[in-house]
């Protein structure tokens, strides 16, 4: 899939907030896994969560509050065992990045033209603001690895606000995934709602 980025809603040269919003996102969102869910029935979250996904395509909403400043942006991923590609964009649609994973590394391009590279998401999110973030555990969240609602991922706390109840194309097994997943640590809090997801062809 081609994803074109547009004009960025908000000023993405002077301040580090939507590049923190990206990354703070991707941080969380990318490297998980998923088995191409094709509906869901959200309620209340109630464990146990899982089996684990593996593949899917993702779009959503999510808020980032840092100290009294807040960002609320959107995304759409589409995530396999050999890439990801996740685009970022304003409330409004105007796209503001995108991150693209694959053999040769990861990279994230921002509205305005600028790219960063890394070797792994992991890197590329230490390498751009020194702090480091613990992807895989994060991830496995999403991704309905730990049956319980409520826990932590090295200094973030997370908890699983409402469950979506989806099953694959084709397939017998049920999947109790997050919904809305709100995660935090000493300094940001991250709000992250899935509005829809796809089965990948």
């Amino acid at each position: 899939m081609s994803l074109t980025l547009g004009t960025p809603a908000c000023d993405t040269t002077g301040s580090p907030g939507w590049k923190l919003a990206v990354i703070a996102a991707l941080s969380i969102i990318l490297s998980a896994c998923g088995a191409l869910p094709t509906g869901h029935d959200a309620t209340l979250a109630t464990p146990p969560l899982g089996p684990p996904v593996e593949t899917f395509h993702l779009r959503g909403r999510a808020m980032l509050r840092q100290d009294q400043r807040v960002d609320h942006f959107r995304f759409d991923w589409q995530h396999s065992t050999e890439r990801d590609t996740l685009l970022i964009t304003s409330p409004f649609g105007q796209g503001v990045g995108k991150v693209s994973r694959d053999a040769t590394g990861a990279s994230l391009r921002l509205a305005d033209g600028r790219t960063d590279r890394a070797e792994s998401l992991e890197t590329l999110a230490e390498q751009l603001f020194g702090t480091p973030i613990p992807l895989g555990e994060l991830a496995n969240w999403l991704r309905g690895t730990y049956p319980q609602t409520v826990g932590g991922a090295g200094e973030w706390s997370v908890e699983v606000e409402q469950i979506d109840t989806v099953r694959a194309s084709g397939a017998q097994t049920t999947h109790t995934l997050p919904r809305v997943q709100l995660l935090r640590n000493q300094d940001l809090l991250l709000r992250l709602i899935v509005d829809e997801r796809e089965s990948l062809p």
